[in-house]
């Protein structure tokens, strides 16, 4: 009997003397032996994680002003007409043909730009360049030589940078009352040729 006491006594003692921690779990033996199992501990998750929420991100650059601007300035020149724009106001600023040419191309296709249209049929181009009364042969060719501007497969025109950068000039310069319109479609003087002289 002293025997089987004090081994539930011992027993007794080894459960109830020691406070069992978190994460132990404790198995017995046939013996009565207590072995004690520590189990490792999860790692609390992060601050974000438990709200549920991204990490912050790094602020970003501003946006510049610049196409809500352009976007406002260019409707001064173009009025939108479903996907076309149309030409109402011929004042380019320019110094003489082959000036406005260059500017009423790269304008149109800005203007497009603005609108989230990046190619632009080359017939829309040279439908626009009939409307400013600027069509003829020197347009023609000043057109197929791709100048500020590419074309695709499927002879669609679209901005280089350059070309981007002389229509924003183009555009501040077409809408400043103080720039003045030296040549315009509207008053152009057509050249009259010199009658041949007849050889003798």
């Amino acid at each position: 009997m002293q025997t089987v006491g004090g081994f539930f006594g011992e027993l007794f003692a080894n459960r109830v003397g020691r406070p069992m921690q978190p994460g132990m779990n404790r198995l017995f033996n046939r013996d009565g032996a207590t072995i004690e199992i520590n189990q490792p501990q999860l790692a609390a998750p992060e601050p974000a994680e438990q709200a549920g929420t991204a990490p912050a991100q790094p602020p970003q650059a501003p946006p510049t002003p610049s196409e809500t601007d352009d976007k406002i300035r260019i409707g001064k020149l173009f009025r939108v007409n479903g996907e076309a724009l149309n030409l109402i106001d011929r004042r380019l600023k320019a110094k003489n043909g082959q000036d406005y040419t260059r500017r009423l191309t790269y304008l149109f296709l800005y203007a497009h730009e603005l609108h989230r249209r990046y190619m632009i049929p080359r017939a829309d181009v040279v439908a626009v360049l009939k409307e400013g009364k600027i069509w003829d042969s020197n347009a023609s060719t000043w057109l197929k030589k791709n100048n500020g501007f590419k074309a695709d497969g499927e002879d669609r025109l679209e901005l280089l940078g350059e070309g981007r950068d002389d229509a924003k000039k183009f555009l501040i310069e077409a809408i400043d009352p103080n720039v003045q319109d030296e040549w315009s479609p509207d008053k152009k003087v057509t050249q009259k040729r010199a009658a041949r002289k007849k050889r003798s």
